[in-house]
């Protein structure tokens, strides 16, 4: 049985590069640490303007959206 709980505070994730923010469903981990229950998907980066594209599918120049 895994243990999810809802994350009082920010963190490290022990299983991928994004932060823990609070809100977010984690598990422990057997080392002590947590992670996130799924983590989030790493953001594209635009090969024109190199600003990660945002959420909604669009960057700074326009050239990906």
């Amino acid at each position: 049985m895994t243990v999810v709980i809802e994350a009082q505070r920010a963190g490290e994730c022990d299983a991928c590069a994004f932060g823990i923010r609070p809100g977010q469903k984690i598990s422990p981990t057997l080392d002590g640490g947590w992670e996130h229950t799924r983590c989030p998907a790493e953001r594209q980066t635009c090969p024109v303007c190199f600003t990660q594209v945002s959420v909604s599918g669009a960057c700074m120049c326009g050239a990906v959206s």
